[in-house]
């Protein structure tokens, strides 16, 4: 979760706190003008700074002092706000975190960090708009083409212009993240697309309040009480009756109307807004010059003081908009079910709003992209759309006219050519979706694996298609006869997303193995190609450092990933356990959850005991705590359980809570011990939906081989009814779950006291009403936690494994507080010597070198973002960690290369260019 100072947070509520919003609209509403007897706008200052000290207060607790608070906001809400045209916060921000260079504003060098932190309440085209604002009122006016030639062309984010002699490479990134708010939000409010109930109230409310600012004009200044009944009627939530006053303004007619004004009036830059907003397609662009016009309508001398409230307001209220569509709070279930699926991000249905946003992946001719979505979106329908963005965003756009016809194609020209050198420019990476539905009293429910099956067939399916491929976009493909067309080849990886916590990978392994064995049948016109490479997320969110672990390790394992493959994220194996829990503290698992940790944790403690003390020291600890949470485990003794008939004696007729609890409580069994427990766990690889269609069929194809490869031990388990052997534990576990029994009990674990020892758990506990197990994390067994990670990360690099980081996410979503607080400086340092036996970060002499590691963005329109941004941010964290720049951008070099290499890697061509010699790319 991002760590921000105290001006940064009283600057940011400043524009996007609710309680500030409320109190500009109460004003809007009272129609201020009407009491004489006192002057409202000192009665507005002071409602103002009530109202930030209690956001302030009500956001973050206990965190500052009132006093300090209070003086903060006094600078801000000075008694000549809204009386004059200035805003100082506006000024400061804008100052010292943008810088003009030439035609580009961009964020300053050295002042990334702040900037970032800033645009989680403030969307940066204000800052931007700010500044322009002011350039327009110099002495000096530039003319219209110089004004339409700045705010055309600035770089999104507001990042520094490209070297186009340096590309990068985009290795994560999921396409439905990528939408801007300040699209979102002109989609909105100028575009009038459709919207929920719940939004509806205030985007209405924005576009009525918008309208009459549009409306007000110098030249009818002498109406200013009209004006205001009429702003006082906007911000009002009376139904609208004539179905006109909610609508978006007729564009159209603004346009005519200031057609001629003053280049860089208020009214010129109104009728440019109207220029754009007419045409869906120009919203990207029309969001920055509406900010534009409104600051600049704002610092006008003849601007009156209802109005400026009117704008401050209308900006207020987007800002807090935006602000729920910018996820800045801990862990994943609140990014999956609050911020992802925010139903004013889905609203932005139309494709010429969504998909100019491909210019914050590919901000240059050079840059390569590996795109993430769901395995639907891999269909002819769609990758044409996509091509056409991406030949518009390198600027190689679709070179046929629409009349052409397969019939007229003639050997390829240059544009032609430049076209299809863009679309290699990019491949697609498939993610199947970890969605659980609760199911009974809040249980989490297996998921439907025919469905999932279903899916990944289908995608087999589409690979082997050939209808509906001959598109235009692609150049009609296979009809052309100059060219070899293999579109199967933009589909390049295979993941698994969402949170981890919800479906653990176990249950996709299967489907994923099988879709990269490779040697199934293809067209016969079809060329040989490589199998998908994996980048599946894992460790990102975790309930307990050692879950995080495991759950990175059940990817690579049950995966079967090799060399090449790449984790996304896995956090767990670089944030310091000792560090996690204490800014964590109590930890609350599932039972089965921290059985199954502490028997991976014993596991590698056995593995590692002869080389490393600390390893021999927790082994026999880890022991003890097994047996004890033996008796709750939920699949280890009851309900009894046959094999062969799955007669199971259940939980009927149970309504007393101390008799369930009583249930799922029975003494250890001694045939049962931590090798057992492990062996089951690794038998879950296996598919147990296949498993139990396979049934007794000697004959199996090769999805079923790869799906249950310990078929054999499995069904010698079905046959023989064997409960207390690997196997058999491992078919209780399932037959447990496709119940949806689970034990009742939670285990809270706890930070432990050097000078106290594990707290005492009675065996039984048949007399409790309360299903909590307490537990704790003894000081030795957090640095072996330390210790395993070291050697995690060893094995996986010996296997070729890669770390794809995603900095600015990790901070707005994990528990890295900052930039240079990131794992990535322990994975991959910039100086290698402290690799070294014994040093930070090869403490217990478990590692030989670094870790090799993509940087990525992710979602860079849910946390703002650039790929380039993120290296700057890498850049700065590195410099405030004490490494010099240079040393700083050798290494952010190595990685930027790195990303190409490996784009290139799994890259595979989609056009290739016949000739009477044959095939050449």
């Amino acid at each position: 979760m991002l760590e921000r100072s105290l001006l940064e947070l009283v600057g940011g509520h400043c524009f996007s706190g609710p309680t500030l919003v409320n109190v500009l609209m109460t004003y809007l509403r009272n129609n201020p003008t009407s009491n004489i007897a006192e002057n409202p706008l000192a009665s507005l200052h002071a409602n103002c700074r009530e109202a930030l000290l209690q956001s302030m207060e009500q956001d973050r607790p206990r965190q500052f002092r009132r006093d300090d608070i209070i003086r903060l906001i006094n600078i801000l809400i000075h008694d000549n706000l809204f009386i004059n045209g200035q805003l100082p916060m506006l000024d400061k921000l804008s100052n010292s975190l943008l810088v003009r260079n030439g035609d580009y504003l961009h964020y300053r060098d050295n002042k990334i960090q702040a900037y970032s932190r800033i645009a989680v309440d403030l969307d940066p085209s204000l800052l931007a708009a700010w500044h322009f604002s002011g350039w327009l009122e110099e002495f000096h006016a530039p003319s219209a083409e110089n004004i339409r030639k700045v705010l055309d062309h600035q770089n999104p984010f507001f990042a520094p212009s490209p070297n186009p002699a340096l590309p990068y490479a985009e290795s994560h990134v999921h396409l439905g993240g990528v939408s801007a708010a300040e699209l979102i939000l002109s989609g909105q409010i100028l575009g009038g697309l459709q919207t929920t109930k719940k939004e509806k109230m205030v985007l209405f409310r924005l576009r009525r309040v918008l309208n009459e600012i549009l409306k007000w004009s110098p030249d009818n200044s002498h109406q200013n009480n009209d004006w205001n009944i009429r702003i006082q009627k906007a911000c009002s939530n009376e139904p609208d009756i004539t179905g006109k006053k909610n609508s978006p303004p007729d564009w159209g007619l603004l346009m005519q109307h200031h057609a001629q004004a003053v280049a860089g009036s208020p009214e010129w830059l109104l009728s440019e807004v109207a220029r754009r907003a007419s045409n869906l397609a120009g919203l990207g662009h029309c969001w920055l010059w509406v900010l534009v016009f409104l600051m600049r309508r704002y610092r006008q001398p003849n601007t009156p003081s209802t109005l400026r409230v009117a704008i401050l307001y209308l900006l207020t209220e987007t800002m807090s908009l935006r602000r729920q569509l910018i996820m800045d709070n801990l862990g994943l279930s609140r990014f999956t079910q609050d911020y992802y699926v925010n139903k004013l991000r889905k609203t932005v249905a139309n494709r010429h709003v969504r998909l100019p946003n491909l210019q914050h992946l590919m901000a240059s001719p050079n840059d390569l992209l590996e795109a993430k979505g769901g395995p639907n979106f891999f269909n002819p329908k769609e990758i044409a759309e996509f091509a056409k963005a991406i030949g518009n965003t390198l600027g190689h756009p679709f070179p046929f006219p629409p009349s052409q016809t397969s019939e007229q194609i003639k050997y390829p020209n240059a544009a032609e050519l430049n076209y299809v050198h863009a679309l290699e420019q990019w491949h697609f990476c498939a993610h199947f979706s970890r969605s659980a539905k609760d199911g009974k009293d809040g249980q989490r429910q297996t998921p439907d694996m025919a469905k999932l099956w279903g899916a990944a067939e289908e995608l087999q399916r589409t690979l082997h298609a050939t209808a509906g491929w001959s598109l235009p976009e692609f150049l009609w493909g296979r009809l052309n006869p100059h060219f070899s067309f293999q579109p199967t080849n933009w589909l390049r990886g295979l993941d698994v997303a969402g949170n981890e916590n919800d479906l653990h990978i176990e249950w996709f392994a299967p489907q994923l193995r099988w879709l990269r064995l490779g040697l199934h049948s293809h067209s016969p016109d079809s060329q040989v190609r490589g199998g998908f490479h994996f980048s599946i997320h894992a460790g990102e969110d975790y309930a307990h450092p050692l879950s995080g672990m495991r759950h990175v390790d059940e990817t690579v394992r049950f995966c079967e990933m090799r060399d090449g493959d790449r984790l996304g994220h896995a956090l767990a194996l670089g944030i310091n356990p000792k560090s996690w829990v204490a800014q964590h503290g109590d930890m609350v698992l599932p039972v089965d959850e921290h059985l199954d940790n502490l028997v991976w944790a014993w596991h590698h403690a056995s593995l590692l005991s002869p080389r490393l003390q600390i390893a021999a020291q927790v082994l026999p600890l880890l022991e003890r705590r097994i047996q004890r949470m033996q008796c709750y485990g939920a699949w280890l003794h009851k309900p009894k359980i046959n094999l062969s008939t799955r007669n199971t004696v259940g939980l009927h007729g149970m309504t007393n809570t101390r008799e369930q609890l009583k249930y799922w409580i029975s003494k250890p069994d001694g045939r049962i011990t931590p090798e057992h427990l492990f062996r089951a766990w690794q038998l879950r690889r296996n598919c147990h939906y296949q498993l139990s269609k396979i049934g007794n069929n000697p004959i199996l194809g090769s999805k079923e081989q790869c799906a249950v490869p310990d078929i054999a031990s499995l069904q010698q388990a079905i046959a023989h009814a064997d409960e207390w052997t690997p196997e058999g534990l491992f078919l209780r576990r399932h037959h447990q779950l496709t119940l949806g029994n689970t034990s009742p009990y939670l285990v809270v674990v706890s930070m432990q006291y050097k000078d106290r020892c594990h707290t005492e758990l009675n065996y039984l506990q048949e007399e409790t009403d309360e299903p909590l197990i307490h537990d704790s994390e003894s000081p030795e067994e957090l640095c072996f936690m330390h210790a395993l990670q070291d050697y995690l990360l060893y094995e996986y690099d010996r296997k070729g494994l890669v770390i794809e980081t995603n900095p600015t996410s990790n901070v707005y979503i994990a528990r890295v507080d900052k930039h240079s607080e990131h794992p990535i400086f322990r994975w991959n340092p910039p100086d290698e010597t402290d690799l070294i036996s014994g040093k930070q970060y090869n403490l217990y002499g478990l590692r030989c070198g670094p870790n090799r590691v993509l940087i990525n963005t992710d979602d860079p329109g849910i946390m703002p973002t650039t790929l380039r941004t993120e290296f700057a941010l890498l850049r700065e964290a590195a410099i405030e960690r004490g490494v010099s720049r240079s040393v700083a951008e050798d290494w952010l070099e190595g990685l930027r290369s790195y990303g190409i290499e490996q784009f290139h890697r799994n890259h595979q061509s989609i056009f290739t260019l016949k000739t009477d010699k044959g095939l050449f790319p």
